[in-house]
């Protein structure tokens, strides 16, 4: 099974680099369902990413920043929320599989090699939700995945969010990672951000 496991979201005591996102080029965006009305969730003001390599593109709204990814995602988006922590990844990697026998897989194994491979590092991760979406109106499939993060300074609960979707010869994954503190909030801003995401 293909698998990625990010944890963008818990790199601490950085500040946001200096960005202006009101000018800048950037821009990021998903579909969470094909009947959306986009016009109705696209953030204001926007800032857009587009990719002509990896085939995508998505908006953003200001509270977001892109910022440097140490898992080498496509595009790594930070919330602006002082100290509750959030961030959305893109990544692409090449798919030579059977679609359809990788969709049936996830289906079938409903994220459970996911919250495996996540309890080897966090053993409290427990599956929380799953189910078929769509991700720039093509089938996708979801899993949310609740989790501990504890060391000696802290007991920190996250939950995580990972869209699939192929198209074409790639696999897309986008990867929602929060604070349960703030994870409402960051939920209904990647809602908003994936429906604006589109194949090129």
């Amino acid at each position: 099974a293909f698998c990625l496991i990010l944890t963008e979201a818990l790199v601490y005591g950085q500040q946001p680099p200096p960005y202006d996102l009101n000018t800048g080029i950037y821009s990021v965006g998903f579909e969470d369902k094909p009947q959306i009305n986009k016009k109705k969730l696209v953030p204001n003001p926007v800032s857009t990413y587009r990719n002509q390599e990896l085939s995508f593109e998505v908006s953003y709204p200001k509270n977001w920043y892109p910022a440097e990814s140490v898992r080498n995602a496509a595009l790594l988006l930070r919330r602006d929320s002082g100290t509750d922590l959030a961030s959305i990844s893109f990544n692409v990697a090449n798919f030579t599989g059977d679609p359809a026998v990788f969709m049936g897989d996830m289906k079938k194994e409903g994220g459970a090699y996911l919250v495996k491979k996540l309890q080897d590092r966090f053993p409290t991760a427990k599956l929380v939700k799953k189910g078929e979406t769509s991700l720039g109106s093509f089938p996708a499939y979801y899993v949310v995945i609740q989790y501990i993060i504890s060391n000696l300074d802290m007991n920190l609960e996250q939950v995580a969010m990972q869209v699939y979707c192929i198209r074409k010869d790639k696999i897309y994954l986008v990867y929602l990672e929060s604070n349960l503190s703030c994870y409402d909030d960051a939920l209904k801003d990647f809602h908003k951000i994936i429906a604006t995401f589109n194949y090129l």
